[in-house]
């Protein structure tokens, strides 16, 4: 199986894992643009995103994890495994597997502050699935603005289409 690494921070101490990346995916994070993630382009409906012998590796920073969301801050400081073997091992691999790769993707730019990577809108499905991610990590605050940026152009798409 191939593998891709995005590092949004180098020395993370929290690697997520995703089986299923798209193909469409860039090698590196650097070729990786708001464009290429905001209309679907990579979405299971597209026919882009059917497994491709692909995993994607996610290399992030605790820290920035626990400051965007209350779920992470218990996952890694209340006993919980995963915090266990944070501050045993100084590090963690986590596999994703309830998530959407770009949704989630998207998710981790914006915790780290990698805005060049938030497109101004998303298509229905991938909106839908960010709202189930914001809810699920409760990261409100952390995402608010680009929120507010994607209901407000679906708003607009919504009326151009009628």
């Amino acid at each position: 199986m191939s593998t891709i690494l995005y590092q949004f921070d180098p020395d993370g101490d929290v690697t997520f894992i995703m089986e299923r990346a798209p193909k469409s995916l860039p090698q590196n994070l650097s070729d990786l643009n708001a464009s290429l993630l905001s209309k679907c382009y990579v979405s299971s409906q597209s026919g882009l995103a059917k497994p491709s012998g692909l995993s994607l590796h996610i290399r992030a920073s605790s820290k920035h994890l626990i400051l965007a969301s209350p779920q992470f801050r218990a996952t890694f400081r209340n006993g919980f495994q995963e915090g266990n073997e944070l501050r045993s091992a100084g590090q963690i691999e986590m596999p994703i597997c309830d998530w959407e790769p770009v949704p989630f993707l998207l998710l981790m730019a914006i915790f780290h502050g990698q805005t060049r990577l938030v497109p101004h809108s998303l298509c229905f499905n991938w909106l839908r699935d960010m709202a189930v991610l914001v809810d699920y990590y409760q990261c409100y605050e952390a995402v608010a603005m680009a929120s507010d940026l994607w209901t407000r152009e679906f708003g607009k798409e919504a009326v151009d289409n009628s």
